[in-house]
């Protein structure tokens, strides 16, 4: 039943080398077009997984707040609303903000007030 063991580390290409990045440094996950892009503390890789995959795989890890991001549970800061009314998700250790779609909403509110 290793199969349905989470991966401890993302592989991704970095100018050739391959570059490992432990899953609980990563922040958060981006999709973009066909890419996916891993954010983490000290920087950021593309991987070659789709977000839905991530998404089953580190389902106890990550959270969806919008339909191309995942979130790490673990690096949850604040909710902010911005001035036109939108919701914006502050995540430690990092400066940008993501935004949270209105349908993410109601279960990224519930996890944060826990």
């Amino acid at each position: 039943d290793g199969e349905s063991r989470a991966r401890t580390h993302l592989s991704a290409r970095v100018h050739g080398d391959i570059r490992l990045v432990p899953v609980e440094d990563v922040r958060y996950f981006q999709a973009d077009n066909k890419y996916v892009t891993a954010r983490y503390e000290g920087g950021q890789v593309l991987i070659e997984d789709s977000l839905k995959t991530l998404e089953e795989e580190f389902a106890e890890r990550f959270i969806r707040i919008h339909r191309n991001a995942l979130v790490s549970r673990s690096a949850l800061e604040a909710l902010e609303k911005t001035a036109d009314g939108r919701c914006q998700l502050k995540l430690t250790g990092i400066n940008e903000r993501l935004e949270v779609s209105r349908r993410h909403l109601p279960s990224l509110r519930k996890l944060m007030l826990g």
